[in-house]
């Protein structure tokens, strides 16, 4: 295996495991409040795994980095979601903030060099 296909199933992987938990963030999160959170958040997230997949399957190093701005621009949103969240004081979602910037750094670093 390559380095380049070991750092796509590194970086899926962190995608699922990404996505669990923000499912369980959205689950916790009371309906009647905050449902549009709940639902912005979770159709981001739904897809992020599968997203990240097809775009490491580009052909073009273009069509690669097209995608990674697309799922960056997703997570900043997820990100800005759970910083609003952290400011009405749900609870501290630090960690999670965490892995998405890790993620969105690692797309953005490695883009460039990926085959």
């Amino acid at each position: 295996m390559s380095v380049g296909q070991g750092l796509n199933r590194s970086m899926i992987e962190k995608a699922y495991e990404l996505k669990q938990q923000i499912e369980s963030i959205i689950f916790a999160l009371p309906d009647c409040e905050l449902y549009q959170l709940q639902s912005r958040m979770g159709k981001i997230i739904e897809v992020l795994p599968e997203q990240m997949a097809l775009s490491f399957e580009k052909e073009t190093k273009i069509a690669k980095i097209r995608g990674f701005i697309e799922i960056v621009g997703n997570l900043q949103e997820c990100k800005d979601y759970l910083e609003l969240l952290q400011k009405i004081k749900y609870t501290d979602y630090s960690e999670v903030i965490s892995k998405i910037d890790n993620i969105t750094e690692n797309l953005m670093v490695n883009s460039g060099s990926l085959n």
